[in-house]
């Protein structure tokens, strides 16, 4: 039985990874990754000057067992492992991608025996401990027990924080102190999140911005008079108001029987000057379709539209459209009720 200080380290997420690996490119690639983990401890090995059969007491897919005659030793190839980790981490972006490890470092007795087929025996509690202070551990962090700070140099003891609990898998306690070797290990870079929450936010701003500038540029009439449900003379001048009309396009009014005929005015409607008020007079209905209902439409009319409008609007509500030109857009409608036959003074 000697006494040795034992090293345990694991890699962080290796189940989830290790899950995702086989899941997507089979047990094989999982072998790869294990190779990859062991290759962080290669280098620290050879960084310090060990060799692996001599320290390596198991691997365990994820990390590995070593015990070192020299607390020194273990603690230099503990904060190896975690520069070769963050030398690695540096080449790449997406720090889910990161391979940071826990490691825990006890010194107690060991007993340790070489059987046939160089296959090793260990035990000893000071294993447990180990074990137990890793799982206690920080990414990027190493955790030492009391035993192992004591026979520390004072140079790397002063590395160490203070003393504190640290509790194990059920009611048992140990006395350990934590290095962090590369605080930033394990922490989550928000900056591609935040970048995307901006994004979001920005087009979401934008796409306000447009609504609004378009329900408050937005071409708009409305019909003042008639007003709904009255009664009209067969020729009427129909009044309204309107916003932002632009020159392109021209109020018109149309009118609409029940037998989805357009009728439309000859003319657009004159918009009095210095004002937002429109008047357009005109027909309501063919000659024979007294006491009948009518939708008095008020649209906004594009160039072509205008020009089939003011063709059909001649015959003033003897011809009609059987529907409204492509160009044509309803802004407002009242419906009415005709109260008059046609007569030759109406005409």
């Amino acid at each position: 039985m000697n006494r040795k200080t034992v090293v345990e380290l694991d890699l962080v997420g290796y189940g989830d990874t290790s899950r995702i690996v086989q899941e997507n490119a089979g047990v094989d690639a999982v072998a790869d990754l294990n190779k990859h983990i062991q290759g962080f401890i290669d280098t620290a090995l050879t960084t310090i000057g060990a060799k692996r059969e001599e320290v390596v007491l198991a691997t365990t897919g994820d990390g590995a067992i070593l015990a070192f005659e020299n607390p020194n030793d273990a603690h230099s190839f503990a904060v190896e492992v975690h520069l070769a980790t963050q030398k690695h981490n540096a080449g790449i972006n997406n720090s889910s991608a990161h391979k940071w490890f826990r490691i825990g470092v006890a010194t107690g007795d060991l007993y340790q025996e070489t059987r046939s087929g160089s296959t090793k025996e260990v035990a000893g509690t000071v294993i447990a401990t180990a074990v137990r202070l890793e799982g206690a551990a920080r990414p990027g962090e190493v955790i030492a027990d009391a035993e192992t700070i004591s026979f520390l140099s004072p140079n790397l003891r002063s590395l160490y924080g203070p003393k504190k609990k640290v509790k194990g898998k059920r009611i048992e306690e140990y006395s350990a102190n934590r290095y962090s070797v590369v605080p930033e290990a394990g922490k989550k870079d928000f900056m591609p999140l935040l970048k995307l929450v901006l994004g979001a936010i920005i087009t979401s701003l934008a796409i306000i911005v447009v609504v609004m500038y378009s329900l408050t540029h937005r071409s708009s009439a409305r019909i003042l008079d008639p007003g709904f449900n009255d009664y009209v003379e067969p020729i009427i001048t129909v009044s309204g108001s309107s916003k932002n009309m632009g020159t392109s396009r021209k109020i018109w009014v149309v009118v609409k029987s029940g037998g989805e005929n357009y009728y439309p005015h000859a003319n657009a409607a004159q918009i009095a000057e210095g004002t937002d008020k429109w008047s357009s007079t005109g027909c309501i209905g063919p000659r024979a379709d007294f006491d009948k209902e009518f939708e008095i439409l008020a649209v906004s009319a594009d160039m072509p539209s205008q020009t089939s409008l003011q063709d059909n609007g001649k015959s003033m509500c003897e011809d009609s459209l059987p529907a409204l030109p492509p160009g044509v857009q309803i802004l407002s409608r009242v419906k009415v009720t005709r109260n008059l036959q046609w007569n030759n003074k109406s005409r």
